[in-house]
C-alpha cells in the first residue's frame, strides 16, 4: 500500500508540473488609437503638466464645497453600497483561489442502536453504542487551467469593481459640484431679482405719480406695472428651485432632505474656475477614466471565463481520500481493526 501511495503521488506531481497549458485565449489588451495633442483650437487655455484630477474641485478655493464633498465620501449609500461591491468581489476571489488546496471534511457521531430481539442472544442487552469519525478529502489537479482561468477571471472581477467605485466617485463629486455651484447661482439671482423688484416698485410709483400730474399717458403705469409684476413672479420659481437644489444635495451628502437648508442659506458669490487648465496627453485622459477601465478589467474577466469553460471538455482528475474510524466502544476506537481507509486517483471526462 505504501509503495502504491508513492507512486500515485509521483504521478500526482509529475502532472502538476506538466500542468502548464491553459485552455482558452490569452487576453490581450484592446489598443484603442488617440492622437498625440489637443487641435490647436481647443489649447488656448490649456497647459501642459501633470493635472491634479484626485482633487479637482479644490480649483474652486471654496471650503463650503470641499466640506460637502468629503461627507459625501463618507456617509453616501451609493458609495458605500459600491464598496461592500469591493469586498464581495475581494471574498469570492478568495473561493476561486482555494480550489488549488484540497477539499478536507471531517464528520464525527456518537450514536444508541437498538438490535432486534431475533438478533440478540437471551440475556444479553437488545441496546449498545457505535462511535464513528471520518476524514475525506478531494484535491483536483490543475491540469487544463480551469482554476487559474477561474482566479484570473477573479481578479479582473475585483480589479473592474474597484474601478466601478472609483466612477461612483467620480459622478458623485460632479453632481455635488454642479447642484453646489447651481445653488449659489440661484441666490444670485435671486438678489438681482429682489434688487430689480424694488427699483421697479420705486418706478411704478414715480410713473404713477407723473400719470396723476398728467405728464404721462396710462400706458406708461401700465407698462411699469407689467414689468415689476413678471421680476415678482420669477422669484418664486427661483426659490422653488433653490430648495430642491439643496435637498438633492442633502441626499447626495447622505443626509436628510433640508439638512443642508441652514448651512447654505447665506447666499456666496458663485465658484470661479481658474482661467487656465492643466490637462495631460489625450491618451492620459482617456486612461484616467475609471468607467473605461472598468470596462477593460470586464472584458478581461469574461476572457478569462472562456478558458475556465473549455476546460470543462478535457478530462478532470481528482486526487481523493478518505479515513474512516468506527468502533462499539471508547476503547477501541483507534484499533486497527476499526480503521478503512482510501486513497486514490480519480478521472472524470463529461461525455456530452
Amino acid at each position: 500500500m505504501i509503495k502504491y501511495f508513492g507512486l500515485t503521488l509521483l504521478a500526482a506531481v509529475s502532472l502538476t508540473l506538466l500542468s502548464g497549458c491553459m485552455s482558452g485565449p490569452d487576453y490581450e489588451k484592446p489598443e484603442t488609437a488617440m492622437p498625440d495633442a489637443w487641435h490647436q483650437s481647443v489649447q488656448q487655455n490649456f497647459k501642459s503638466g501633470e493635472p491634479d484630477i484626485q482633487h479637482w474641485w479644490t480649483v474652486f478655493n471654496d471650503p463650503v464645497l470641499n466640506a460637502l464633498i468629503d461627507a459625501a465620501a463618507t456617509n453616501n449609500l451609493d458609495v458605500k453600497t459600491a464598496a461592500a461591491r469591493i469586498e464581495q468581489a475581494a471574498a469570492l476571489r478568495g473561493v476561486s483561489a482555494s480550489r488549488f488546496y484540497p477539499e478536507i471534511v471531517g464528520s464525527g457521531a456518537a450514536s444508541t442502536v437498538q438490535v432486534r430481539e431475533s438478533e440478540v442472544p437471551a440475556g444479553q442487552d437488545r441496546q449498545g453504542e457505535l462511535y464513528q469519525a471520518g476524514l475525506s478529502m478531494a484535491w483536483e489537479l490543475d491540469l487544463w487551467g480551469r482554476i487559474r482561468r477561474s482566479v484570473e477571471s477573479a481578479d479582473a472581477s475585483l480589479q473592474a469593481s474597484v474601478e466601478n467605485y472609483r466612477d461612483m466617485l467620480v459622478v458623485l463629486y460632479s453632481e455635488i459640484a454642479v447642484n453646489y455651484i447651481n445653488i449659489r447661482t440661484l441666490q444670485e439671482r435671486i438678489a438681482f431679482a429682489e434688487n430689480n423688484l424694488t427699483k421697479q416698485t420705486e418706478t411704478l410709483e414715480l410713473t404713477q405719480n407723473r400719470f396723476d400730474s398728467g405728464l404721462v399717458p396710462a400706458l406708461d403705469v401700465s407698462q411699469a406695472e407689467l414689468n415689476r409684476s413678471r421680476t415678482a413672479s420669477a422669484l418664486p420659481e427661483l426659490r422653488r428651485e433653490t430648495v430642491k437644489a439643496v435637498n438633492r444635495l442633502s441626499i447626495l451628502t447622505g443626509q436628510m432632505p433640508y439638512a443642508l437648508e441652514q448651512q447654505l442659506s447665506a447666499a456666496k458669490p458663485v465658484p470661479s474656475a481658474p482661467k487656465t487648465v492643466t490637462v495631460g496627453l489625450p491618451a492620459e485622459l482617456l486612461r484616467q477614466r475609471p468607467d473605461i477601465r472598468a470596462a477593460e478589467r470586464n472584458l478581461a474577466a469574461q476572457n478569462a471565463k472562456i478558458g475556465a469553460t473549455s476546460a470543462e471538455l478535457y478530462p478532470t482528475l481528482t486526487l481523493p481520500g478518505s479515513l474512516t474510524l468506527q468502533a462499539p466502544t471508547g476503547s477501541d476506537f483507534f484499533s486497527s481493526a476499526n480503521t478503512a481507509y482510501s486513497f486514490g486517483p480519480q478521472l472524470r471526462l463529461n461525455l456530452f
